[in-house]
């Protein structure tokens, strides 16, 4: 009896060893199907994503569109335009979190929120120098990091001639 028990522990054992190797290496076909995926994934992401210019363009609209909304005392849209530029520079940390100009955004808080205690306040004439300081500080950025040939001023038209600045 003991000589039957001996065969069957070995087959039993040879079974358990193909069991796992074959699980294995399904685990590793399937892994490398993930990877692969993910790499995929990644590149239609990459190719979808915004470019950091493109972004920063969408900034300067809003830039624009503040200085009109502050100046015509349109405090609501002036807070509009505020979170834009916030919520813009956040999407660039968060999509360009490596690249050394990322890191120089946080120069504009400061002026960002002079920008704000003066909407708060509604007083237009530090809107407008805190402005001035907010557009001085995007060009001191693009200096220092060698786009000296890109200049924000103070913009003379209204960005888009189909929206009203002055408050009703």
């Amino acid at each position: 009896m003991k000589s039957k028990l001996i065969p069957h522990s070995i087959l039993l054992f040879t079974l358990s060893i193909m069991l796992v190797i074959s699980c294995s290496q399904q685990n590793d076909s399937l892994q490398i199907k993930l990877v692969q995926r993910i790499d995929s994934l990644q590149q239609q992401v990459n190719q979808l994503k915004p470019g950091f210019g493109d972004i920063m363009g969408q900034i300067q609209i809003h830039h624009a569109k503040l200085w009109f909304a502050g100046s015509a005392e349109n405090w609501e849209l002036t807070d509009f335009e505020l979170h834009e530029i916030d919520e813009n520079i956040e999407k660039i940390k968060q999509l360009y979190p490596d690249d050394p100009i990322t890191g120089d955004l946080s120069r504009l808080d400061q002026p960002l929120d002079s920008l704000t205690a003066a909407m708060k306040a509604q007083d237009v004439e530090l809107f407008k120098q805190q402005y001035h300081m907010l557009t001085h500080t995007c060009n001191n950025c693009h200096n220092d990091n060698g786009y000296e040939f890109n200049v924000i001023k103070t913009p003379e038209h209204p960005p888009v001639s189909n929206q009203e600045f002055n408050p009703s």
